[in-house]
């Protein structure tokens, strides 16, 4: 293995496998390791759109003021975990690197909306 990949999966926290958890619980420690205060430089906008099923949250990360490139950011967890709060780190640091605007959107979520 990759000694710097090596590294950083060591400094994970040891939880169980995902699929051994109940949906609740899975749900609760994604929150406790990702949804995190980021300091940042970004200005975010929080709106919905309309959805078949409901309005659709949505959050925006503006790194500069002027016209940017967009990247629409679906949040990980198999249809079933996530968050916007448990992604804005990774979206803050998507739009600060790359200089583009992120556009995070919040789906429904399995088994509730299957």
């Amino acid at each position: 293995m990759d000694p710097e990949l090596e590294a950083a999966l060591s400094a994970l926290p040891d939880v169980p496998p995902w699929h051994a958890l109940s949906v609740e619980s899975a749900r609760r420690l994604e929150d406790e390791l990702f949804s995190t205060v980021v300091d940042h430089g970004c200005t975010v906008r929080e709106f919905a759109v309309d959805g078949p099923g409901g309005d659709l949250p949505l959050r925006s990360y503006r790194p500069a003021e002027g016209p940017l490139p967009t990247v629409v950011f679906l949040h990980g967890g198999g249809w079933t975990l996530g968050t916007l709060e448990s992604a804005e780190g990774v979206c803050v640091e998507l739009a600060e690197r790359v200089g583009c605007l992120v556009l995070s959107v919040d789906y429904r979520l399995a088994p509730e909306h299957p």
